[in-house]
């Protein structure tokens, strides 16, 4: 923001408002006594144009009010950011569904979850990979309608396993998405305004947002 007009002797008379502006932007009040010093000093014989300085106040005034509504805005998201986060920890030792094709088991652990079709498929497939990405197992889970398809692989040995599932629809394979079935260990709370984390057996630590299904 810039004031014309300004001379040496009213430099001087604004000198000491101005040291105590931001090098960045004037504030509503430093504006204010900076315009009353320029309208005390100015050339009797030549004063300024007023509709400069009403301008320049009303897009000071614009911007404050844009300022306190973001601050309102920043103040209501953290509040229900933190009220999600306490509801969270009550899902600790629940069972959730997450958005996840990764996961750890133990000797003879099974891996269950949910493919979600999007359209009929004639011939729905389960894909199983173990360490070197390399192929263990496979379960057909057959013809399936459009929706939400739950499986169970067969018993596996102690490791990490990758999963991805093909639906065969009028004669071409796609993939499809899948959601793993876990236990909440714990719930994380950042407290800085960010997303909550889950810690999840056998997963890790995913966003709150990835659980697509609480309970069994």
């Amino acid at each position: 923001m810039s004031i014309q007009g300004i001379g040496q002797s009213q430099q001087t008379a604004v000198n000491g408002a101005q040291s105590t502006a931001s090098n960045d932007a004037l504030d509503k009040s430093q504006f204010l006594t900076l315009l009353l010093a320029q309208i005390e000093n100015q050339d009797p014989l030549n004063p300024q144009d007023s509709s400069e300085f009403t301008t320049q106040l009303a897009q000071i005034t614009s911007v404050e009010n844009l300022e306190s509504i973001n601050k309102q805005i920043s103040g209501l998201t953290n509040s229900l950011q933190l009220s999600q986060s306490l509801n969270a920890k009550a899902l600790v030792g629940e069972n959730v569904m997450v958005q996840s094709n990764s996961m750890s088991v133990q000797d003879d652990g099974k891996i269950t979850g949910e493919v979600k079709l999007l359209a009929n498929s004639e011939a729905l497939t389960l894909n199983i990979y173990g360490a070197g990405n390399q192929l263990v197992d496979q379960v057909e889970l057959g013809a399936s309608a459009a929706g939400n398809i739950d499986f169970s692989t067969n018993a596996l040995q102690t490791g990490t396993y990758t999963l991805t599932a093909t639906a065969l629809v009028n004669g071409e394979r796609y993939n499809v998405s899948i959601s793993l079935a876990a236990k909440v260990d714990s719930v994380t709370i950042p407290g800085n305004g960010e997303e909550s984390t889950v810690s999840l057996a056998g997963i890790g630590d995913l966003p709150l947002s990835s659980i697509r299904k609480i309970g069994n």
